[in-house]
Order: C-alpha cells, then structure tokens, then sequence
C-alpha cells in the first residue's frame, strides 16, 4: 500500500475505536444490562481506560462467578477488599454474620457479589431473618451502586410483605420515604390488602379464552400469577395459575379482546393446550399494579376468600 494510502485510513481506524467511558458510567451500563437480562454471559464490556479495568473486571466476575477471582494487583488496598469477600463468600454458615458486620464494600463488584450470594441463600430458603435482615440493611447504606440498592430494597419489602412485617416494613419506609417514594407508597396498598378480599380481576380462561367473571376468592386456596415466559417454570400444583399479558395490556374498561390483546391471548392459549391443568389469563395488569401485585411471581394464600398472605418476586421463589 502507498504511504499516502496508508495516512488516510488512519482517521477512520480512529474513528472506529470505541470511546473510552468513565468507570461509573461502564459498570452502570454493566448493571443496566444485567438487571434487563440477568444473563451473566451476555454483558457488555465497555472501553475504559487500563487502570479501570481491573474494577469493572471485578464486576464482570461477580455477576459471572459464584467465587469470582480477584483482579487487582496484591498488597494495595481493592486486592484486600475483594480477598475479604472471597473469604465471605467461601465462609461457613456460622461466621457470615460477623464478616458482614466488618466487609468493606467500596466496589460495585464487591456489593454485587454480596447481592448475588443474598439472593441464592434467600431463593434456598437457607437465610435466617436476621442475616437476610442484615444483608439488605448493607447494601442499602448509603454509597451503594443504586442499581444494587434498588435490588436490595425491592428484596427487603416483598419479604416483609410475605412475613406481613410491619416493623420491618416501618423501618424501610422511614429510612427510604424521600428516596424512592413511589415504591412505597406501592407496598402500602400491597399490606393493605391482607386480611381482605382479594382484588376483583376480570380473567378469560385457558386454552379456550372464554370470559368469566368470577371473584378470585373462588378459583381457589392459592393462586400464582407468573407470566408464561420461554424456559421459565410452570407454576407449582396445587394452584391456581393466571397468566397475565406481558405484551399487551387491555384497557379495563373493554370486555372484549382485541387487537394486540387478542393476539397474545391466542398465542398464550397455543402454549397452554398441552399442559392439562386449568390456567387463566389477565389480559389487563392496571388492576394488579393498582394493588402493587406488580413483581412476578405473585403467590397468594387465601383463607375463606380472605387473602392470608402475599409472596412476591424472591419471596415468592423462596423454598
């Protein structure tokens, strides 16, 4: 190739580079990508600059790996915070409370690794109340990646909503009210509901899509609302399932499905021949999310048409 040849593809071999990000906007974007797909293998990984690597390394790894590997150079002060970790992570039951108590947690790395552990204990059943409580507590304290509070405090409120903990609830009310006060005021009407009728739903059955209009109080003892999702479990026996739109959202005040909704429905219905149970469908969410039945799973306990308990989202997939 000419020289001249060769200077002028310089500007676009330039201009192809992808541009560096700052850290915080990189592992941000690494959490946005994980929190919308929560498939740790397909993760982005931005362009930073060579001393920010061995950071958002460390998040990558903590999304990716049970006992994620340390990345920083030994001796410095992110080598002794991720080793901590590790040792927490890899700690018997019996010493994880006191390791809490004194894990510094300045990485996003290291405070989603402590998310992902929380989570997996939680989904076990092999968490105590009190170190459950003490976990969230941690990753809501103030410095933390917002992405990750976010998870820790969605995580607090369904499990004090499953247990019907008003002093657990109290406590996260008072400590995050000015912060997030729209999630709030949504576990409010979600308590309210207790010891109540269940919410009025207009449901059309599976596979054959006929309307009914029957209170949810006499489909049964327990329902489960969980969308119908590619690879994702159906729901448990014993139950009564309802499968509400994720696609589509009717309008409350149609009676007739239509459109988008009608659609979905004869798709819903196509993947619901086969599975010899009866499943019904809530082509609207908006009387869900008027109640805060918003973070699927949702598993309802009833007692004589009275709604005994709420489970949602990992309180729901908690064994």
């Amino acid at each position: 190739m000419h020289p001249t040849h060769l200077l002028s593809c310089i500007p676009l071999l330039v201009q192809a580079a992808p541009p560096m990000l700052p850290l915080e906007e990189a592992l941000a974007q690494i959490l946005e990508a994980f929190d919308a797909d929560l498939s740790p293998q397909k993760l982005p990984t931005p362009a930073v600059r060579s001393k920010d690597r061995p950071a958002q390394n460390w998040l990558l790894a903590a999304l990716q790996e049970d006992l994620p590997k340390n990345p920083f150079p030994k001796g410095g002060r992110l080598h002794r915070e991720a080793e901590a970790l590790r040792a927490f992570l890899a700690a018997p039951p019996g010493e994880q409370t006191a390791r809490l108590k004194v894990l510094p947690l300045t990485l996003v790395g290291s405070q989603a690794a402590l998310w992902r552990w929380g989570q997996t204990q939680a989904r076990r059943g092999e968490l105590q109340q009190a170190l459950r409580h003490a976990w969230e507590d941690c990753l809501l304290a103030e410095g933390r990646a917002m992405i990750v509070r976010g998870w820790a405090l969605r995580h607090a409120f369904c499990f004090a909503l499953a247990e019907a903990d008003e002093n657990r609830f109290a406590g996260l009310r008072a400590a995050c009210r000015e912060e997030v006060p729209e999630l709030v005021q949504q576990f409010q009407r979600a308590f309210a509901l207790l010891g109540g009728p269940p919410p009025r739903i207009y449901l059309w059955s599976l596979p054959d899509l006929e309307a009914l209009d029957l209170p949810l109080g006499r489909l049964g003892s327990r329902l489960y609302i969980a969308p119908l999702e590619p690879g994702a479990p159906a729901a448990p026996e014993g139950c009564t399932w309802i499968i509400p739109c994720m696609h589509s959202n009717l309008a409350t005040g149609l009676s007739v499905l239509e459109g988008e909704s009608l659609e979905e429905a004869r798709r819903l219905a196509d993947q619901t021949r086969s599975l010899g149970r009866k499943v019904y469908l809530a082509p609207s969410r908006e009387p869900l999310e008027a109640c805060a039945l918003a973070y699927f799973p949702i598993d309802i306990r009833l007692d004589a048409g009275l709604i005994r308990s709420i489970r949602m989202g990992d309180a729901a997939l908690a064994k």
